[in-house]
């Protein structure tokens, strides 16, 4: 019986010293909240000879002192890596400021540039008046053109080197603004050039330019009955029937006529400012008497009728009654093979 009781007691005492093991970390902590009154003495020694010294503290300045150095920590720990995405903020800013600079450089570039091409155009527009006779206008002395402060501030901001960039903006802009009125009168003088030339006869008038002049204006040889006669126009030879004759000008048909003697089926166009046209020799007509034609509207075909001997056309320019040299308005072209001769024949 005594052997049994020691051999429980034996197991008893072992599993007592098991206990602690088995509490761990957590029983630890609660043995030692368990006794809050337990001190922890700390002794610090000196490299010297002088006297140790002791200092008691309890577990709750312990832990304090635990909870503070595990601030600290934590506190290094977040303003470090504060200072790490500071650091690396500002080195990005600085690229950024670095390409800001570089694009605010090629805008300055381009600023001169289109400054330079300003005032090219500013010099065209003012050759352009001049040939139009046009009253030049003042378009490159531009202060701008608002009413604003800037105005006020412009020139002592040009003058400390500020915002020089934003003025001669400025001043482009008020420039191209004053270039509006000269660039539509220069548009309106071409449209009355344009008109002008519409309503003169000054268009070859076989279409495609097509033709060579085999007889000149003025007196020469009759290419029929080889007497001398004068030439109340021109004659344009075309190879083949067929090819359009146009109007040379705008203008309204007065006559469509056939006259076997000389001039077989013909049209005669009255234009502006007193001129005509007829074009002699058709074989075929497209147009009536008092019908309105545009210029180069096809108004017939080139043919042989009235007295010629091939295919040609016959054209006359007249102011009033008196007859008028074509070369002078539209046979401009002698360096492109279209005369044969002499501008005028006889001569």
């Amino acid at each position: 019986m005594r052997s049994k009781r020691r051999g429980s007691s034996s197991v008893n005492q072992d599993s007592r010293e098991k206990k602690p093991g088995k509490r761990g970390i957590f029983g630890f902590i609660r043995s030692v909240f368990a006794s809050p009154q337990r001190t922890f003495t700390v002794m610090v020694v000196p490299h010297s000879h002088k006297k140790s010294f002791h200092i008691k503290i309890n577990i709750y300045a312990v832990l304090l002192v635990m909870v503070v150095a595990a601030l600290v920590v934590v506190s290094f720990i977040v303003l470090a890596a504060e200072y790490t995405a500071s650091d690396t903020l500002q080195v990005q800013q600085r690229q950024a400021d670095q390409q800001a600079e570089a694009e605010l450089e090629r805008v300055i570039g381009e600023i001169g540039r289109l400054q330079q091409q300003t005032r090219e155009f500013d010099a065209a527009m003012s050759q352009a008046l001049t040939r139009f006779g046009l009253e030049s206008a003042d378009t490159g002395s531009g202060r701008p053109a608002d009413g604003d402060l800037g105005d006020l501030f412009g020139l002592q901001e040009v003058q400390d080197g500020d915002f020089r960039e934003l003025y001669n903006l400025q001043q482009m802009r008020s420039s191209l603004e004053s270039s509006l009125e000269p660039m539509q009168r220069i548009y309106a003088a071409v449209q009355d050039q344009q008109d002008l030339l519409e309503d003169i006869p000054h268009l070859w008038p076989i279409q495609h330019g097509k033709g060579t002049v085999v007889s000149g204006f003025g007196p020469g040889f009759h290419p029929v009955f080889d007497v001398w006669h004068i030439n109340r126009g021109v004659k344009i030879a075309v190879p083949g029937f067929g090819n359009p004759v146009i109007s040379a000008a705008n203008g309204t048909v007065a006559a469509v006529r056939f006259d076997p003697a000389e001039r077989g089926w013909y049209v005669r166009i009255e234009h502006r400012y007193g001129i005509s046209t007829q074009y002699a020799h058709l074989n075929g007509v497209f147009v009536s008497e008092g019908e309105r034609v545009s210029q180069g509207q096809a108004i017939g075909e080139v043919g042989d009728t009235g007295y010629v001997t091939a295919p040609q056309l016959g054209f006359e320019i007249m102011l009033g009654s008196d007859m008028l040299d074509p070369a002078d308005f539209i046979l401009s072209a002698d360096s492109a093979g279209r005369w044969t001769g002499p501008r005028r024949s006889g001569t």
